[in-house]
């Protein structure tokens, strides 16, 4: 769906949450029941989180999704549009599932991680990229370090650009993968539309799910392919909310380069536990210029709250960068020696 400047910044979940905000209880009742149960508590959540939205928010929201409709009659509905839009609310795998279509590359996914590197490593890097952006991102991970290095290399900045792959062709690939594995025939991987495969997000997900060193690794040699690219899989990696994973030394390093007017704005829709981390670390004078400057805000654009996060998160970003800061990892521990 296309954006604009006041609800550019907000999720299509979020928009849907709006959107069924404004209709009827019987006609938001229809159109809760015409979503899968996993889509249906995404937008609920964020129905029940929902903060103030401006009059001309919502009317914005609403027009974007006629736009939307009246693009999709224009064009096409059918299987193609309803995988895209379950992909955006649910996921690639659970859009698969309502579908009922199987997952490409399902032989792969109980097969060692190493086996799968090692075949990957005999392959064209394109053909073993879409392999891996086939797979589940935590797993594409774990292949990723079994790959020769220039092989990673390749594969990675292949992964990074969003492409469309015909179902035929993965079906294809599926068969001659199949025949080196060894085993059963892998079956129908896409029904009649097309399969989008990697991508800034996919690769923001990999990340996440690979060491500090790798991580570095990959951003280096997506950064070889496009500056722009590698800026967008930092974007994804570290957000607002994640300022809770800082320890409150480096938050309070971070605080240094933020002006009390930019906080006061990030902080108008931050969640509890961040805000909590935030002013837990300002100096009295640093917290009572905050609260005068929230006392001074009246009502702001949506837009420009989300600004103001983006300003603290590449702060985050460029501090980690110069080695002055460090995130950890959800999940990851620290070793004391």
């Amino acid at each position: 769906m296309a954006e604009n400047s006041a609800s550019g910044s907000l999720t299509n979940v979020e928009k849907m949450a709006i959107l069924v905000s404004r209709l009827d209880r019987e006609d938001a009742v229809n159109v809760l029941k015409s979503v899968s149960s996993d889509a249906m508590a995404a937008i609920v959540t964020h129905l029940r989180d929902l903060p103030a939205v401006s009059a001309e928010q919502q009317e914005e929201v609403v027009q974007e999704f006629s736009k939307y409709i009246e693009n999709l009659n224009a064009a096409h509905g059918g299987d193609e549009v309803a995988q895209n839009l379950l992909e955006e609310v649910v996921g690639k795998e659970k859009a698969y599932e309502y579908l009922g279509q199987s997952v490409p590359f399902t032989f792969l996914r109980e097969r060692e991680d190493s086996y799968i590197g090692q075949l990957l490593n005999e392959e064209q890097a394109s053909v073993a990229a879409v392999v891996l952006a086939c797979l589940p991102a935590d797993k594409t991970a774990r292949v990723l370090e079994y790959l020769d290095e220039d092989k990673r290399s390749a594969v990675v900045k292949s992964l990074v650009e969003q492409r469309q792959a015909e179902p035929g062709v993965i079906q294809r690939l599926e068969q001659v993968i199949q025949k080196k594995v060894g085993g059963g025939s892998t079956g129908s991987s896409g029904g009649k539309n097309q399969n989008n495969l990697g991508g800034p997000s996919f690769l923001a997900e990999v990340c996440q799910n690979l060491g500090q060193q790798s991580e570095e690794d990959v951003l280096s040699n997506v950064e070889e392919q496009s500056e722009e690219a590698a800026q967008q899989v930092r974007d994804l990696l570290f957000t607002f909310a994640d300022i809770v994973r800082l320890d409150d030394g480096d938050v309070q390093q971070v605080l240094r380069e933020i002006s009390a007017d930019e906080l006061a704005l990030a902080l108008k829709q931050a969640p509890a536990d961040v805000e909590e981390k935030i002013t837990g670390n300002l100096s009295k004078s640093a917290k009572a210029n905050l609260e005068e400057e929230r006392e001074l805000m009246g009502k702001v654009k949506l837009s420009e709250v989300h600004n103001a996060q983006q300003k603290v998160v590449s702060v985050v970003r460029d501090l980690e960068s110069q080695e002055k800061i460090s995130i950890e990892k959800e999940g990851e521990e620290d070793v004391y020696v």
